[in-house]
């Protein structure tokens, strides 16, 4: 596999994701200067909050702008709304302008002393969300740590990514999901991830088929991998158990109801 990932067939396949993150990665380090100038400005312009319990591995919690990612992925909850602010901390609270935009987050974390904040500007059907750990201990008080893009068309989101960065040494990983609608809704859902790395790096593809039911909400859906052929055209070694496993064509089942 190391051969593989050395490869000029690999470099090929990663390049428009390895420059897609490198795009983020330099629109989330030209917010580093000023971030808490603007989360400050934010904060004071915000109408009215909502508040979340839940949802703490997936970004942005209950309001993340993938539709599915928690559904096909175990251990992901999307969290609930709570209806009133109580005595103990949300996982998340959202700020939204006097347009009842979402233009800010803030996520506390367990037993830490500091929070995630993000800032969220909208622009032409387009949304870019800029993430920073703000603490007491660091150099400035906060560092950037993701910057994410969705693009939308006639109300309904068509790509979302997201860029991880090492607190402004470098990006350590990306992730592009891409959505396709039939006239029932969500038809195919594909995930990339990249692992960055100039030299060696990793991207993982999936896709996803949906089905719906009767009343329109999603009811199951399969998962196609593409590790296979690379597997099978580079002569890579691969465990029977593992093969049968990635070449599987099986339908799971869907319990929450949404409509997508």
């Amino acid at each position: 596999m190391l051969e593989y990932h050395r490869s000029e067939e690999n470099n090929d396949r990663c390049a428009p994701f390895m420059a897609d993150s490198e795009r983020l990665y330099e629109i989330g380090k030209s917010y580093a200067e000023n971030f808490m100038e603007l989360y400050e400005k934010r904060s004071d312009d915000v109408i009215y909050w909502e508040n979340s319990r839940g949802g703490a591995g997936l970004h942005r919690g209950y309001y993340c702008p993938s539709p599915v990612l928690d559904l096909v992925t175990g251990g992901l909850n999307r969290g609930k709304l709570l209806k009133r602010k109580t005595t103990n901390k949300s996982d998340f609270e959202y700020g939204f302008d006097a347009n009842e935009k979402l233009t800010l987050t803030r996520q506390n974390y367990e037993n830490i002393e500091s929070i995630g904040a993000e800032l969220i500007f909208n622009k032409d059907g387009v949304e870019t969300g800029i993430s920073a750990e703000i603490n007491s201990f660091s150099e400035k008080g906060y560092g950037i740590k993701e910057a994410s893009e969705s693009h939308y068309e006639n109300g309904r989101i068509c790509s979302w990514c997201i860029c991880f960065f090492n607190f402004g040494q470098g990006i350590w990983e990306y992730r592009k999901e891409d959505y396709e609608y039939s006239c029932e809704g969500l038809k195919t859902f594909d995930l990339y991830s990249l692992h960055y790395s100039k030299a060696e790096p990793m991207l993982r593809h999936s896709k996803y088929v949906f089905e719906h039911d009767e009343e329109g909400y999603l009811s199951r859906y399969k998962v196609f991998e593409e590790e296979p052929e690379i597997y099978e055209k580079f002569k890579i070694p691969i465990s029977e158990g593992l093969k049968k496993e990635l070449t599987k064509e099986c339908w799971y089942e869907i319990g929450q109801k949404r409509k997508v």
